[in-house]
């Protein structure tokens, strides 16, 4: 990538998001809240597996590389390839399968060539970071540029079918979620997680070209509120309204995540939905999270917001009462069976019926939404001030001169085109 002599800005109109082609050789001052040594080409540590006590990792390198021990700048070992195996800590440290013994609680495999690192059989950028915890638990830690990070994102948590300004806004978001989770971090030994508590991270194997042009189309761009960049949220389905991050998340409330009305997802199937589950086992599911209750008679919402989503559950049980968050009954439950904290619930016979909407925690970007307005003609600037009101767009890091933006018109966010929709 070729930069010129000062890299270009993202206009920044009031009240708005101005993300277009910038003819302008000027850039604007860097977020606040993103240290500077990461904001040149930033690298994020990526924890890919936490084992059991002695679980063992598969791991190999398809080429040349480095064995490197705690300090990382002692090389320990110098290979032609590492043939895939199971990896495993011991009492002297890492102890690879073909017997090779790094007497370290920390090593790093530095790969000649990008890519050629294999980890549980999906191929990584970077590095890899092993580290023998106590009681012979292994770590690993991918540690790899943020772009390529990205690219690895994108298709794990959006369908790359989706309309381009669809996958901007998701690249941007996620940017400006891991940039938010590195800050935080401090002097922790990762930054984030590469499952669902985080972002979903596949390393290369959701890879493709349409991943990368979104990554690169927004290089270096996220979101701020305040001077810092922010911890943009982001779920599948919101079902008609996000959430409030104070009272889904139990987060310190914040401008951009107050919740908005969304009138796009309704192509998504958990726009809607239903579920039962047997009491037997709903009471089971309550008793292993420490609830010592011997049957259920009741069930009652309390504090229900604007957004439809419940504050607390209130269970009756033989023996008297309990009050629970609606966020701890769906972990309880599983999340990807009580799909949201918008539902409601009745009691009949031996089981209990749910109807509710949408899937996630319903804070911020709602994916499917964002879908419905890119296939309805929105630009990425238009759904990210739609679902982040009052966010700008900052230049965090090494943009490039321009920022691709749909050229499609900006009506009402509010509004779907097809007022059919909305019935």
């Amino acid at each position: 990538m070729r930069l010129c002599p000062v890299l270009p800005k993202l206009l920044l109109t009031a009240g708005a998001l101005a993300l277009g082609v910038v003819s302008s050789c000027q850039r604007p001052p860097p977020a606040k809240g993103v240290p500077t040594a990461k904001r040149i080409r930033p690298s994020i540590r990526v924890v890919l597996f936490t084992g059991r006590t002695g679980e063992a990792l598969a791991l190999g390198v398809e080429g040349p590389c480095r064995v490197l021990a705690d300090p990382p700048s002692e090389i320990a070992a110098r290979l032609r390839g590492w043939p895939v195996g199971a990896v495993r800590t011991v009492d002297a440290g890492i102890r690879t399968s073909d017997g090779l013994v790094v007497n370290a609680s920390r090593i790093r495999i530095a790969p000649e060539q990008d890519g050629t690192l294999v980890v549980d059989g999906r191929h990584y950028h970077g590095n890899l970071e092993l580290v023998a915890g106590p009681s012979g638990i292994l770590t690993a830690v991918n540690i790899l540029p943020l772009e390529d990070y990205l690219a690895g994102v994108l298709g794990s948590e959006m369908m790359l079918s989706w309309p381009p300004a669809a996958l901007q806004v998701q690249a941007i978001v996620s940017r400006s979620f891991a940039l938010s989770r590195m800050e935080s971090q401090g002097a922790a030994e990762f930054d984030l997680v590469a499952d669902t508590r985080d972002q979903n991270y596949l390393g290369m194997e959701k890879e493709s070209e349409i991943a990368r042009e979104a990554v690169n189309q927004t290089r270096g761009v996220a979101l701020s509120y305040g001077g810092s960049v922010f911890r943009a949220f982001y779920h599948s389905t919101c079902g008609g309204h996000t959430a409030d991050v104070a009272a889904a998340l139990q987060r310190p409330p914040i401008g951009p995540l107050a919740g908005v009305p969304c009138g796009f997802c309704r192509e998504s199937r958990y726009y809607e939905w239903q579920w039962s589950i047997p009491l037997t086992e709903m009471v089971q599911c309550l008793s292993r999270a420490g609830y010592a209750i011997q049957g259920l008679t009741g069930l009652r919402l309390d504090g229900v917001g604007a957004d439809g989503r419940a504050a607390r559950v209130e269970l009756a049980h033989p023996r008297g009462q309990v009050s629970l968050p609606a966020t701890d009954l769906r972990r309880m439950l599983g999340p990807d069976r009580l799909r949201s904290t918008c539902f409601r619930a009745q009691i009949r016979g031996e089981k209990v019926y749910f109807e509710g909407r949408g899937w996630g925690h319903g804070v911020g970007l709602c994916q499917w939404g964002a879908r419905g307005m890119a296939a309805a003609g929105y630009t990425t600037e238009t759904i990210l001030q739609h679902y982040y009101p009052g966010a700008k767009l900052v230049t965090v890091y090494d943009a490039v001169p321009r920022v691709v933006s749909l050229s499609y018109p900006s009506p009402d966010p509010h509004r779907p085109r097809n007022e059919g929709d909305l019935k």
